[in-house]
C-alpha cells in the first residue's frame, strides 16, 4: 500500500465583538494566512462561526477553544498521527512567510519566546503524536484549571499560563526588571516549582522547540513598552516572520505590503 502522506493545518479561532476588528481579520489577515497556507501546503481552517464548535469545547473562555477543538478533531480522526496542526492568533500579521510554522523533525511542539519576554502561545505548532495528545490532556486537565483559574496570571493568560505551570516557568508578569529568558538557564523552564510542573527538563528538551523571536514580534523597538527584552537579529522589518498584537497603531503599516516569500522551496 502507498504510504499515507501526513497533512498540515493552520487554524485561527476568531470572533471579535467589535465588528471592525472582525472585518479587519477577514479582509486583511485571513487572506495573508490563506496565501501562506497555499505556499507551504497547509489546509487553512479559519473558525469564525462559533456555532460550529461543540458546546463542550466552549465551557471555558475563548482562549481555550482552540485546544478543545484540536483534541476534538483528533478524537474524530480529522487530525491524524503525524499531521502538523498550527495555530495563529487573529491579531498576528504574517510579514515574511518564507518558512512554515511547524516543529523541526524530531520535535513535537514549537513556539517562540516573544520580544516582550513571554513563552507566548500566540503562534504555536503541534506534531500530532502520543506526546502532544498527552500535552493536550495536561493543558485541559480540569483539576489543574480549577486550582489555578482564579489567580491573576491565569485570569489574564489562560492557556498560556497553563503551559507555564506544566513547564515550571516562573510568572514574571508585570515585572519590568525581569531579564530576558534568553539569558536564563533553560530559557526559564523549571525556574519555579510552585505551579506543579509536570515535565522534566529532559522531556522538554526532547520534545519542545523554542523558535527565534522573529516568529512572534510583540514589540518592534520597545517604544513605550517596559517589557521589551528581545530584539530581532536585524532591524530589517522584512526579516520579521509574524508581527503580533494587531489592532495597535502600527497595524496598517505592517500589512500594507504583500507577504514576503524569498526562501527557495
Amino acid at each position: 500500500m502507498p504510504k499515507v502522506r501526513n497533512k498540515k493545518y493552520l487554524m485561527s479561532v476568531v470572533s471579535y465583538a467589535d465588528s471592525k476588528k472582525q472585518e479587519y481579520f477577514e479582509t486583511i489577515h485571513s487572506p495573508r494566512n490563506q496565501e501562506y497556507c497555499d505556499y507551504h501546503g497547509f489546509e487553512y481552517l479559519p473558525i469564525t462561526d462559533f456555532n460550529t464548535i461543540p458546546n463542550y469545547c466552549k465551557e471555558r473562555r475563548i482562549y481555550w477553544y482552540r485546544l478543545f477543538l484540536i483534541r476534538h478533531w483528533i478524537t474524530l480522526g480529522r487530525f491524524k498521527t503525524g499531521d502538523i496542526v498550527s495555530h495563529l492568533d487573529a491579531d498576528i500579521c504574517i510579514v515574511n512567510g518564507s518558512w512554515p510554522l511547524e516543529p523541526s523533525p524530531g520535535k513535537s511542539f514549537a513556539y517562540a519566546v516573544d520580544s516582550c519576554n513571554t513563552h507566548c502561545m500566540g503562534a504555536f505548532s503541534y506534531r500530532i503524536n502520543a506526546w502532544t495528545k498527552q500535552l493536550l490532556d495536561n493543558l485541559l486537565d480540569e483539576n489543574r484549571y480549577q486550582k489555578f483559574k482564579d489567580t491573576l496570571f491565569w485570569h489574564i493568560f489562560q492557556d498560556q499560563a497553563c503551559w507555564y505551570s506544566l513547564a515550571g516557568i516562573k510568572n514574571t508578569f508585570a515585572d519590568p526588571d525581569q531579564p530576558s529568558w534568553q539569558g536564563i538557564a533553560d530559557l526559564g523552564w523549571h525556574s519555579t516549582k510552585e505551579s506543579d510542573p509536570v515535565y522534566s527538563l529532559e522531556e522538554l528538551y526532547k520534545n519542545v522547540e523554542i523558535l527565534p523571536v522573529e516568529w512572534n514580534v510583540t514589540s518592534w523597538d520597545g517604544s513605550n513598552n517596559p517589557y521589551y527584552r528581545i530584539p530581532t537579529k536585524t532591524r530589517n522589518k522584512r526579516d520579521v516572520i509574524f508581527r503580533h498584537f494587531g489592532g495597535a497603531s502600527w497595524e496598517k503599516e505592517w500589512a500594507k505590503d504583500p507577504v514576503i516569500f524569498n526562501k527557495l522551496k
